[in-house]
């Protein structure tokens, strides 16, 4: 007569996934009860917002020292939103560029899996108990992929080739504005 049955491990840890249960329940409700006081925040921002401007004004125009056409269009240059939103699309055009490169690359997934039994089975057989499968298994596997033909892969880094180009000839146009 066969028949199966589980053999008890000799350390019982079955109380530890309660106990970090338990941890991380307490740890969610206390932490985020941290607060922000947002009203707090502007008042100081209004009173630094001054001295802050006066600081950056005498950075770019000292005391005494009149300001002329080449200090107005520096100034212009560098405060000018229109200016650092063009040399942003700009980067973001060739990151764009970059990240359509990267369809051309291999595709390698890599993955493992580990599988523990708290008690191992085992069948008994005769006057033992013979086990019938391992007590923990480890599978773990690779896949590599590259694509050989793919039109829209070379259309997509076409067009992000040329929203660079566009960006690019935008940023100058809004420098050449002001």
């Amino acid at each position: 007569m066969i028949r199966s049955i589980t053999i008890p491990d000799r350390d019982d840890r079955s109380l530890r996934p309660g106990v970090l249960y338990i941890a991380l329940l307490v740890v969610g409700i206390f932490l985020p009860g941290c607060q922000i006081d947002f009203g707090l925040m502007r008042r100081d921002h209004v009173e630094k917002f001054p001295s802050e401007l006066s600081r950056k004004t005498l950075i770019a125009l000292p005391e005494g020292h009149p300001a002329g056409l080449a200090d107005c269009v520096r100034i212009a240059l560098d405060n000018n939103l229109d200016i650092h939103t063009a040399l942003i699309n700009r980067r973001l055009a060739g990151l764009d560029r970059k990240i359509a490169f990267s369809n051309f690359l291999p595709h390698i997934d890599a993955g493992i899996t580990y599988t523990s039994a708290d008690r191992q089975q085992a069948i008994k057989a005769g006057p033992g108990y013979s086990p019938m499968s391992d007590k923990s298994i480890i599978r773990s596997a690779v896949s590599a992929q590259q694509a050989i033909f793919a039109p829209e892969t070379w259309f997509l880094y076409e067009a992000f080739k040329k929203g660079e180009g566009i960006s690019e000839l935008v940023a100058r146009r809004t420098l050449d504005l002001i």
